[in-house]
This record gives C-alpha cells, sequence and structure tokens, in this order.
C-alpha cells in the first residue's frame, strides 16, 4: 500500500504540480479504482477538483464498432466542455488490450481517431499539463512474464524513480542532440542519418508519461535518408508487427519490410505525413532494459533510440502532420544486433552504452 499511496503523491506534486483550485480531467479505462481513488483522495487534499471519465475495455471496443460520425462530434463536443475547465489531464490505462481493436473495425477506428480521439488529444496536448500511465493488471504482467505480485514491485521501481536526478544527469545529452545538426546511426542492419536545424531537444523525466526517461527531438522533415531495421515488437491496428525496416530517401518513406507488409503498406498510407518522421528520441530509463512489446517501456530503455512516424509534437514540430504517430524501438546493445549512434562526428550511443564524446 506504500508504494502504491506515495505513487499516487509523487503523481500529484510532481508529475503533474496540481494546485489548490485546479480542476483536473482523469480519463480512467480500466475496472480496478484503487489506484484511481488514491490519486482523487492525494488531488483533494491540496484543494483542487476532479472530472473523471471511466470507460471499460469492452465498453470502448463497443463504442468504436458502433459509432457514428455525428456522434463523435457530439462525444468531442461534451468531452472538449469539460477539457476546456481542466489545468490538468491524467490518462489511466489499466487493461493492455484495450487498444486490441479487431481489423474488422478498422475502418470504424480510422473514423473514431480522426474526428474524436485526435482533436481531443491536439486540445489537451496544446491546453493541459498531462500525464498519461497505464497500471499494473494481470495482463500487463503477463506481456512481462511475470506474476502480478511481482511486476507490481517491477513497476514501481521504473514508473517511480527519482526523475529530478535522472533529468540532472542527462541535462548534458539534452543540450548536445539539441545542438547537434547532423544525426547518424550504424548497425550491421542499418545505416540511417538525418539533419537537424536549431530544433531543440526535450527531456522528459515522469512529468508526461509513466514509465519515463527519454530525450526527444525531430529532423528536418526532408532529411532523413537510408535503412533502419528495428528489433522490437510494434502493436499497430490490432498486429503485432516485428522486423520493421524502412528506407527513407528525402524524409519519405520509398520502401518497406516486415512480417505483414499489406498492413504496413496501410498504415504508411494513412495521410500524407503518415511516411515522414516526427521525432527522433534516445531512452535514458536506467531500470527497462528489455523490450516488452509495449512502447511507453520499450521506447524508454535505457541506451535504445526509436523514432516516430507522422505527427510531430509542438515543443520540437518539424512541420509534419498525420493522424499516425507510431513510435518505433531499436536497440543497440550487443544482444541485440549492436549499434552506434553518432550526434555530429561524436559517438554519443556506444553498443546501448551512452558514452561520452569521441570521434567517428
Amino acid at each position: 500500500m506504500n508504494n502504491k499511496l506515495n505513487f499516487a503523491k509523487m503523481i500529484v506534486s510532481y508529475s503533474c504540480k496540481i494546485k489548490s483550485g485546479e480542476t483536473v480531467y482523469i480519463n480512467f479505462k480500466g475496472y480496478s479504482e484503487e489506484i484511481l481513488n488514491l490519486i482523487i483522495n492525494e488531488i483533494h487534499k491540496v484543494g483542487a477538483n476532479v472530472i473523471v471519465r471511466k470507460t471499460t475495455p469492452v465498453e470502448l471496443h463497443e463504442l468504436i464498432r458502433t459509432i457514428k460520425p455525428k456522434e463523435c462530434l457530439e462525444l468531442l463536443k461534451y468531452d472538449l466542455n469539460d477539457l476546456s475547465k481542466s489545468k490538468v489531464y491524467i490518462s489511466l490505462l489499466e487493461d493492455i488490450d484495450i487498444v486490441d481493436i479487431s481489423l474488422e473495425y478498422e475502418e470504424q477506428l480510422k473514423m473514431y481517431n480522426k474526428l474524436y480521439s485526435n482533436p481531443f488529444r491536439t486540445v489537451r496536448l496544446n491546453n493541459c499539463r498531462w500525464l498519461g500511465l497505464r497500471l499494473p493488471s494481470h495482463k500487463l504482467a503477463k506481456k512481462f512474464n511475470m506474476s502480478l505480485i511481482n511486476f507490481e514491485e517491477y513497476y514501481y521501481k521504473v514508473c517511480g524513480l527519482n526523475y529530478i536526478e535522472l533529468k540532472k544527469e542527462y541535462d548534458e545529452l539534452k543540450n548536445n542532440l539539441s545542438n547537434a545538426r547532423h544525426v547518424y546511426l550504424k548497425s550491421p542492419d542499418t545505416n540511417f542519418e538525418f539533419e537537424k536545424d536549431n530544433m531543440e531537444a526535450v527531456i522528459l523525466c515522469g512529468e508526461k508519461n509513466l514509465p519515463d526517461g527519454e530525450i526527444y527531438t525531430s529532423p528536418i522533415k526532408t532529411s532523413p535518408n537510408g535503412i533502419i531495421k528495428f528489433n522490437t515488437k510494434s502493436f499497430k491496428r490490432g498486429y503485432n508487427f516485428s522486423d520493421i525496416k524502412l528506407e527513407f530517401k528525402n524524409g519519405e518513406v520509398v520502401d518497406f519490410d516486415s512480417n505483414n507488409n499489406q498492413l504496413l503498406e496501410k498504415i504508411l498510407n494513412t495521410d500524407s505525413g503518415s511516411k515522414y518522421i516526427g521525432e527522433f528520441a534516445i531512452g535514458i530509463n536506467p531500470f527497462i532494459d528489455n523490450p516488452s512489446g509495449i512502447i511507453l517501456y520499450d521506447e524508454k530503455i535505457y541506451g535504445s533510440i526509436h523514432l516516430a512516424l507522422g505527427q510531430s509534437y509542438n515543443d520540437a514540430y518539424n512541420g509534419n502532420d498525420s493522424i499516425v504517430h507510431w513510435d518505433l524501438v531499436k536497440l543497440l546493445t550487443p544482444n541485440f544486433g549492436y549499434g552506434k549512434l553518432y550526434l555530429d562526428d561524436k559517438l554519443t550511443i556506444d553498443d546501448g552504452k551512452i558514452v561520452k564524446e569521441k570521434g567517428r
């Protein structure tokens, strides 16, 4: 109980910095409400107000399966009205299978995202302090091949680390990524590079997602060139992708390969921005070292890199817009094939270890 209570206190005081008189919008999708209630109690202790939306995974699946475009717009208007009153947005997602929408409803999901999810996301990103996290569950523990008891111990370790110290430790790396003009990634199956132009890097340490620990920026939209192969699984559109290989020319994906090329092609052709990169990042969480197939964890793996196809974040915006934002992770450690990352000509990641400057 102490771990859970301390976790709730960290969310309220550090991650969200909730103040008296503010209104907090909590979007809860799951079944067990223990941590939800602890967070609500801590919010009330600081004198803030709470608006809570509760949806079970079954209810969400049924909503997406049956909702009509007009109903999407009505739901968006209703939820944006409450969001407009809120200074803070918290997403609590308990069940890992919540996004497992059957491909049978692909067009429904695309419509729901276009008319509801993406407009709502844009508003809350631009107008609220926000935090997103998945809560411990049996299904989530299974993804890590752990019992729920062991997973909860792991969960509070990787999610509740000392983010203040983590930010201090990697502030220099953030500055190096901000100042870099050329980024180059090399491994046995990858030869990939892009240019940057005065684009700041942003360090995330427990104030946006939990678990956290990454430094991100974005390339000049038309600058990525070369081939990159990803060595972690990625769940998208109801499917677990693996062995994704992308070839870029002047920023655009011009060739690809994976274990499901038909679906990959559909995603790449979603809109005009889905073949371009909106984010590039380095993972720095010291307690996450193996992939689980869950992007919220995998993208934070220490010494890894990831890029996102599609939408670029406002605080590292490179002009790319899309309803897609798909994070793909590459590990650089020896047991995953090695790899080196250079910022300009300075070696920054050497086979999965973040290192001091060396020439190429």
